[in-house]
């Protein structure tokens, strides 16, 4: 065998190595520094107002994800009306290392929310979900995207097949938010008397600009809420389905949903 034949043979095996031993140092690279956030934000403000806990955390995902599998896992702080609280027994962060600006979220077990809504009142509900999916979208502005999507939501006064929330930044000063539910049956304040085969809403906030800080976590939302506030904000209710059927929902029914909108600002 001349040394052309043998070059032939053993570059593509150097060539696989290389790139294998590239992609592992890469992989290391971004979860040792990922693991270190975690730790610097472990029961601590992860940004203003929102704090992060947890009783342990698995990291995975070689060669192409960073995966983070949380146990216990609590995200509490100061909304714009008051205190929230999250608990979930089992979640997972999903981001893959060649495509930082987008992060992807489950959540299983038994699912805990304690809120304030807008008249200041405390509320709460407990939840099982067949499956619960969320993803984040960045960019050089912050969070450009966010997504919601649950599905076999089983409550105690309430169920439904599917149930969405979809936020988006929108342009000249605006943020885009949609409540969607899919077979949704029983009452949590919604006013609806029959199975609700589809109903949906769209909301969006005009004047929305003291939120931007709060998309790039850089500002406690309560002092956003404030500055929106003060500086003339309102939600606009641009839209609603009903079973087919376009603004079809009566006006008490319209309230009752954006009611619970209104806790995310």
């Amino acid at each position: 065998m001349n040394y052309s034949s043998r070059f032939f043979l053993y570059a593509p095996i150097a060539l696989f190595l290389a790139l294998a031993l590239g992609v592992t140092l890469f992989w290391w690279h971004a979860t040792s520094a990922f693991e270190g956030k975690l730790a610097a934000i472990k029961g601590r403000e992860a940004v203003p107002g929102v704090t992060l806990d947890w009783s342990k955390v698995g990291i995975a995902g070689f060669p192409f994800r960073v995966d983070a599998v949380f146990t216990d896992f609590i995200a509490s702080g100061q909304g714009p009306h008051g205190a929230f609280r999250w608990q979930s027994p089992n979640v997972a962060l999903h981001r893959l290392t060649y495509m930082a600006n987008r992060i992807v979220f489950e959540a299983a077990g038994r699912q805990t929310l304690a809120w304030t809504d807008a008249a200041s009142r405390p509320r709460n509900v407990s939840f099982q979900p067949g499956t619960l999916h969320a993803s984040a979208m960045l960019d050089d502005a912050g969070l450009s995207r966010f997504d919601v999507d649950i599905a076999q939501l089983v409550a105690p006064a309430f169920t439904a097949a599917r149930v969405q929330f979809h936020l988006r930044r929108g342009e000249n000063d605006t943020i885009d938010m949609v409540a969607a539910a899919e077979g949704a049956k029983g009452d949590i304040g919604l006013m609806f008397e029959k199975q609700v085969k589809q109903l949906r809403v769209y909301n969006t906030l005009v004047r929305a600009k003291p939120y931007a800080a709060v998309l790039r976590g850089e500002t406690a939302i309560a002092d956003a809420h404030k500055a929106w506030h003060d500086g003339g904000g309102a939600a606009n209710v641009t839209r609603s389905e009903l079973n087919g059927q376009e603004n079809a929902m009566r006006p008490e029914q319209g309230g009752a949903i954006v009611s619970l909108m209104e806790a995310l600002y």
